[in-house]
């Protein structure tokens, strides 16, 4: 949707625990509900890679669930299910 919306502007998906970039080479990041799905010891390299990668004063925007525990869905909104086949109509 971004390039079909947006297409001057080249976008790039990729893994945030191996940012593969020069530094202050991109104009933005963002990392929206993506978090919570990295193990919790590669946090800190993953926010030393968002404070390298984009260019002086370029925006980064997170996103993210509040809450104090770690948990783990195995059912519902965030869970890693199989996807069902749909009933014919």
């Amino acid at each position: 949707m971004s390039r079909r919306d947006h297409p001057g502007p080249r976008f790039a998906a990729g893994p945030m625990t191996d940012l593969d970039l020069p530094d202050a080479s991109v104009a933005a990041l963002l990392a929206f509900r993506s978090l919570i799905h990295g193990p919790d010891d590669a946090l800190p390299t993953v926010r030393a890679r968002f404070r390298r990668v984009p260019r002086p004063r370029g925006p980064l925007l997170l996103g993210f669930h509040v809450g104090d525990e770690s948990q783990v869905k195995t059912q519902g909104y965030g869970a890693h299910t199989p996807e069902r086949p749909r009933p014919p109509p």
